[in-house]
Protein backbone atom coordinates (compact mmCIF):
# COMPACT_ATOMS: atom_id res chain seq x y z
CA UNK A 1 0.00 0.00 0.00
CA UNK A 2 2.89 2.33 0.71
CA UNK A 3 4.21 1.77 -2.83
CA UNK A 4 0.73 2.39 -4.31
CA UNK A 5 0.44 5.69 -2.42
CA UNK A 6 3.88 6.73 -3.66
CA UNK A 7 2.90 6.01 -7.29
CA UNK A 8 -0.36 7.97 -6.94
CA UNK A 9 1.54 10.95 -5.52
CA UNK A 10 4.10 10.73 -8.31
CA UNK A 11 1.37 10.78 -10.98
CA UNK A 12 -0.46 13.61 -9.21
CA UNK A 13 2.73 15.68 -9.03
CA UNK A 14 3.45 15.07 -12.73
CA UNK A 15 -0.02 16.16 -13.80
CA UNK A 16 0.11 19.17 -11.51
CA UNK A 17 3.35 20.31 -13.14
CA UNK A 18 2.02 19.70 -16.65
CA UNK A 19 -1.19 21.63 -15.94
CA UNK A 20 0.90 24.59 -14.78
CA UNK A 21 2.90 24.47 -18.00
CA UNK A 22 -0.31 24.27 -20.09
CA UNK A 23 -2.20 27.04 -18.27
CA UNK A 24 -4.35 24.65 -16.27
CA UNK A 25 -5.42 22.38 -19.15
CA UNK A 26 -4.40 18.89 -20.26
CA UNK A 27 -6.75 18.87 -23.26
CA UNK A 28 -5.18 18.70 -26.75
CA UNK A 29 -5.09 22.01 -28.59
CA UNK A 30 -5.64 20.41 -32.02
CA UNK A 31 -7.41 17.43 -33.59
CA UNK A 32 -5.79 14.22 -32.27
CA UNK A 33 -3.61 12.51 -34.84
CA UNK A 34 -1.23 9.58 -34.99
CA UNK A 35 0.68 11.28 -37.82
CA UNK A 36 -0.15 12.29 -41.37
CA UNK A 37 1.33 10.91 -44.56
CA UNK A 38 3.21 14.16 -45.20
CA UNK A 39 5.05 13.77 -41.89
CA UNK A 40 6.79 10.68 -43.27
CA UNK A 41 7.07 11.58 -46.94
CA UNK A 42 10.84 11.05 -46.80
CA UNK A 43 12.33 7.90 -45.36
CA UNK A 44 15.42 5.83 -45.94
CA UNK A 45 15.13 3.06 -48.52
CA UNK A 46 14.59 -0.36 -47.01
CA UNK A 47 13.78 1.07 -43.59
CA UNK A 48 12.89 -1.59 -41.07
CA UNK A 49 9.35 -2.80 -40.54
CA UNK A 50 9.10 -5.32 -37.72
CA UNK A 51 7.22 -8.31 -39.09
CA UNK A 52 7.59 -10.57 -36.05
CA UNK A 53 3.85 -10.74 -35.34
CA UNK A 54 1.36 -13.58 -35.24
CA UNK A 55 -1.93 -12.80 -36.95
CA UNK A 56 -4.70 -14.08 -34.68
CA UNK A 57 -8.05 -15.39 -35.85
CA UNK A 58 -10.72 -12.73 -36.05
CA UNK A 59 -8.28 -9.83 -36.23
CA UNK A 60 -10.10 -8.25 -39.15
CA UNK A 61 -13.68 -8.10 -40.30
CA UNK A 62 -15.64 -5.94 -42.69
CA UNK A 63 -18.04 -3.53 -40.99
CA UNK A 64 -19.31 -1.55 -43.95
CA UNK A 65 -19.12 -2.83 -47.52
CA UNK A 66 -17.70 0.49 -48.75
CA UNK A 67 -16.69 3.05 -46.16
CA UNK A 68 -15.60 1.21 -43.00
CA UNK A 69 -13.30 -1.66 -42.13
CA UNK A 70 -12.29 -2.94 -38.70
CA UNK A 71 -8.57 -3.40 -38.11
CA UNK A 72 -6.44 -4.26 -35.06
CA UNK A 73 -3.08 -2.50 -35.49
CA UNK A 74 -0.20 -3.61 -33.30
CA UNK A 75 1.71 -0.80 -31.57
CA UNK A 76 5.28 -1.49 -32.65
CA UNK A 77 8.48 0.25 -31.58
CA UNK A 78 10.31 -1.67 -34.32
CA UNK A 79 8.20 -0.21 -37.13
CA UNK A 80 9.51 2.94 -38.82
CA UNK A 81 6.06 3.96 -40.09
CA UNK A 82 2.37 3.15 -39.85
CA UNK A 83 1.77 0.37 -42.38
CA UNK A 84 -1.36 -1.43 -43.59
CA UNK A 85 -2.14 -3.92 -46.33
CA UNK A 86 -4.37 -2.35 -49.03
CA UNK A 87 -6.75 -5.32 -48.67
CA UNK A 88 -7.63 -4.10 -45.16
CA UNK A 89 -8.58 -0.56 -46.20
CA UNK A 90 -12.15 0.63 -46.81
CA UNK A 91 -13.19 0.28 -50.44
CA UNK A 92 -13.24 4.05 -50.96
CA UNK A 93 -9.77 4.71 -49.48
CA UNK A 94 -7.49 6.47 -51.99
CA UNK A 95 -3.84 5.40 -52.14
CA UNK A 96 -1.42 7.97 -53.53
CA UNK A 97 1.04 5.78 -55.47
CA UNK A 98 4.63 5.47 -54.30
CA UNK A 99 6.72 7.32 -56.87
CA UNK A 100 9.98 7.22 -54.90
CA UNK A 101 10.91 3.62 -55.66
CA UNK A 102 11.77 3.17 -51.98
CA UNK A 103 10.45 0.20 -50.03
CA UNK A 104 10.68 -1.31 -46.54
CA UNK A 105 12.89 -4.01 -45.06
CA UNK A 106 11.51 -6.83 -42.92
CA UNK A 107 13.10 -8.36 -39.84
CA UNK A 108 14.74 -11.01 -42.04
CA UNK A 109 16.02 -8.38 -44.52
CA UNK A 110 13.31 -9.24 -47.05
CA UNK A 111 11.93 -6.36 -49.15
CA UNK A 112 8.37 -5.30 -48.25
CA UNK A 113 6.72 -3.41 -51.09
CA UNK A 114 5.53 0.12 -50.34
CA UNK A 115 2.53 0.93 -52.53
CA UNK A 116 2.07 4.54 -51.38
CA UNK A 117 0.29 6.82 -48.91
CA UNK A 118 -3.27 6.71 -47.60
CA UNK A 119 -5.08 8.86 -45.03
CA UNK A 120 -7.80 7.43 -42.76
CA UNK A 121 -9.81 8.21 -39.65
CA UNK A 122 -9.53 5.70 -36.80
CA UNK A 123 -12.50 5.36 -34.44
CA UNK A 124 -12.40 3.59 -31.07
CA UNK A 125 -13.99 3.87 -27.65
CA UNK A 126 -11.58 6.77 -26.97
CA UNK A 127 -12.79 8.88 -29.91
CA UNK A 128 -11.74 9.58 -33.49
CA UNK A 129 -8.19 10.34 -34.60
CA UNK A 130 -6.59 10.82 -37.99
CA UNK A 131 -3.85 8.52 -39.21
CA UNK A 132 -1.64 8.51 -42.29
CA UNK A 133 -0.39 5.08 -43.40
CA UNK A 134 1.99 3.56 -45.86
CA UNK A 135 0.08 0.95 -47.86
CA UNK A 136 2.43 -2.03 -47.90
CA UNK A 137 2.56 -5.78 -48.33
CA UNK A 138 2.32 -6.58 -44.59
CA UNK A 139 0.48 -9.34 -42.76
CA UNK A 140 -1.20 -7.03 -40.23
CA UNK A 141 -1.51 -3.28 -39.59
CA UNK A 142 1.26 -1.74 -37.49
CA UNK A 143 1.27 1.60 -35.67
CA UNK A 144 4.78 2.98 -35.37
CA UNK A 145 5.61 4.19 -31.85
CA UNK A 146 8.16 6.68 -33.20
CA UNK A 147 5.61 8.18 -35.59
CA UNK A 148 3.07 8.57 -32.79
CA UNK A 149 5.64 10.23 -30.52
CA UNK A 150 6.90 12.66 -33.16
CA UNK A 151 10.41 13.46 -34.38
CA UNK A 152 13.36 13.39 -31.96
CA UNK A 153 14.54 16.64 -30.41
CA UNK A 154 12.99 16.94 -26.96
CA UNK A 155 9.64 18.19 -25.75
CA UNK A 156 9.50 20.91 -28.43
CA UNK A 157 9.08 18.20 -31.12
CA UNK A 158 6.96 15.82 -29.07
CA UNK A 159 3.50 15.04 -30.48
CA UNK A 160 2.31 12.53 -27.88
CA UNK A 161 3.77 10.26 -25.22
CA UNK A 162 3.25 6.51 -25.18
CA UNK A 163 3.05 4.51 -21.96
CA UNK A 164 3.16 0.71 -21.58
CA UNK A 165 2.53 -1.68 -18.73
CA UNK A 166 1.82 -5.42 -18.60
CA UNK A 167 -1.80 -4.92 -19.69
CA UNK A 168 -2.08 -1.93 -22.01
CA UNK A 169 -0.34 0.63 -24.21
CA UNK A 170 -1.85 4.14 -24.18
CA UNK A 171 -1.21 7.37 -26.08
CA UNK A 172 -1.28 10.40 -23.76
CA UNK A 173 -0.48 14.14 -23.96
CA UNK A 174 3.21 15.02 -24.44
CA UNK A 175 5.42 15.78 -21.45
CA UNK A 176 4.19 13.06 -19.09
CA UNK A 177 7.19 10.76 -19.58
CA UNK A 178 9.63 13.67 -19.15
CA UNK A 179 7.98 14.62 -15.87
CA UNK A 180 8.09 11.02 -14.63
CA UNK A 181 11.81 10.81 -15.49
CA UNK A 182 12.39 13.95 -13.41
CA UNK A 183 11.24 11.93 -10.40
CA UNK A 184 12.33 8.32 -10.96
CA UNK A 185 15.39 6.45 -12.21
CA UNK A 186 14.60 4.05 -15.09
CA UNK A 187 15.57 0.38 -14.90
CA UNK A 188 16.60 0.45 -18.57
CA UNK A 189 16.49 2.98 -21.43
CA UNK A 190 16.33 2.73 -25.21
CA UNK A 191 17.49 5.94 -26.89
CA UNK A 192 15.88 7.23 -30.08
CA UNK A 193 17.95 6.50 -33.19
CA UNK A 194 16.15 7.50 -36.36
CA UNK A 195 12.72 5.89 -36.10
CA UNK A 196 13.77 3.15 -33.68
CA UNK A 197 14.45 2.99 -29.94
CA UNK A 198 17.81 1.27 -29.39
CA UNK A 199 19.50 0.11 -26.19
CA UNK A 200 23.24 0.04 -25.54
CA UNK A 201 24.13 -2.95 -23.37
CA UNK A 202 27.03 -5.30 -22.65
CA UNK A 203 26.09 -8.98 -22.48
CA UNK A 204 27.76 -11.57 -20.28
CA UNK A 205 26.90 -15.18 -19.48
CA UNK A 206 24.59 -15.70 -16.53
CA UNK A 207 26.31 -17.78 -13.84
CA UNK A 208 24.04 -19.14 -11.14
CA UNK A 209 25.29 -18.88 -7.59
CA UNK A 210 25.72 -22.21 -5.82
CA UNK A 211 28.20 -24.66 -4.38
CA UNK A 212 31.26 -25.24 -6.48
CA UNK A 213 32.47 -28.75 -7.26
Amino acid sequence: MKNEAMIKKLVSDCFGELEKQNNGSMSPTSVPTLGSCTASATFDPLTSVNMVAMDGAGDTGLLGAVTQARVRPAADSGACDHVINPDELPDDAVITPNASGKHFKGANDSVIENYGDVETLCESEHGTISCGWKAANVSRPLHSISRIAGPPGGIANSKQDILFNNDVCVVVPPGIVAEILNRVTPVAAYAREGNLYVGDMVLSSFTRQGPKA
